[in-house]
């Protein structure tokens, strides 16, 4: 399966695992529920994004990644924030669910957090990124739009569908959303100003960490 997916901490894959054995033993879930969630998020944002800023040198359009990665690990962290409090063991369970869900051996054996990818958006990607990494001319824009995509997916299953595990009211799913379209469009604006801006030595960094991300 075409699938994006990074290698999870030693701690992040053991609170998983632990979820995943007792989530029908009646033990409370919810601390390892937003102890997990929390995790979970933080170490996406880190392996995509702050892991990439420190193998790129200063500039302009380094500067602006660092923001972006920044930014939506500040949002992030205070969507999660309402879970932070008691649940039954029904609502923290469904959560649980969606972290082992998440898990997955990559063709190595070892352990991923990611998601399955619509099967053109990951040809699109890898063929890009692959591109780059030989030295191909490539069409920067077009390269823009499939990061896009990919970022779509992204917030579409680690916070979209993540959502529909929370059992929010109607208050809270709107401010859930709004805050998801926020951070979509931040997401969009930064590629804009970052994408056409990479030196050829930036962009094959770029290429070469987000390839070690691509499971097939």
């Amino acid at each position: 399966m075409p699938c994006f997916g990074f290698t999870p901490s030693v701690a992040l894959l053991n609170n998983i695992q632990y979820g995943l054995r007792v989530k029908n033993s009646g033990e409370s879930l919810a601390a390892l529920r937003y102890e997990t969630a929390v995790c979970l998020h933080t170490e996406l944002i880190s392996k995509l994004l702050h892991d990439l800023v420190a193998q790129l040198p200063q500039s302009a359009a380094r500067d602006t990644t660092l923001k972006l990665a920044d930014y939506i690990h500040a949002s992030v962290a205070l969507m999660l924030k309402p879970l932070d409090t008691d649940v039954s063991h029904k609502i923290a369970k469904a959560s649980i669910e969606f972290y082992g869900r998440s898990l997955f051996k990559s063709h190595t054996g070892q352990y991923q957090v990611g998601l399955v990818l619509d099967p053109r958006l990951y040809t699109n990607l890898e063929h890009s990124l692959k591109a780059v990494q030989a030295d191909e001319r490539i069409d920067i824009a077009a390269l823009t739009e499939t990061y896009k995509q990919t970022a779509e997916s992204l917030v579409a299953y680690f916070i979209t569908e993540f959502s529909q595990t929370l059992n929010f009211d109607m208050l809270q799913a709107k401010a859930w959303d709004t805050a998801t379209s926020h951070l979509l469009k931040a997401i969009y604006i930064a590629l804009d100003q970052i994408m056409p801006n990479l030196h050829r030595h930036e962009l094959k960094i770029w290429a070469e960490h987000h390839l070690t991300q691509l499971h097939a």
